[in-house]
């Protein structure tokens, strides 16, 4: 005999996750980049690291405020971490763009 209840689905979970370990992989990254083009005398490579590191940060946290709204959805999940990982990954994306703003700022992007 089945049971014909639906598993439990991990969505506000993963979407904390995500919101956690992605700015710590960023900063991982990052130094990583800028031991790469330190060591190898060749700023390419390091460039490259650093490059795709923050290209794929913000589509991660895109992912997250994904799955945090789907934990409303689901009944079997935990809705108050699906709340906290979307807004976590929110702010997160933002704090980003406040940063890059000033970065390109600073370089006199918008002069």
């Amino acid at each position: 005999m089945m049971s014909t209840a639906t598993p439990p689905t991990h969505f506000g979970k993963n979407a904390l996750r995500l919101g956690l370990f992605t700015p710590i992989t960023l900063v991982v990254l990052m130094v990583l980049g800028f031991v790469i083009s330190e060591v190898l005398k060749f700023n390419r490579v390091g460039a490259i690291v650093m490059l795709t590191a923050m290209a794929c940060a913000p589509i991660a946290h895109c992912v997250g405020i994904v799955w945090g709204v789907m934990a409303f959805s689901k009944p079997n999940d935990n809705k108050r971490l699906g709340a906290l990982g979307a807004l976590l990954n929110a702010g997160l994306i933002g704090l980003g763009l406040v940063v890059a703003g000033d970065w390109f700022k600073y370089m006199g992007a918008f002069n």
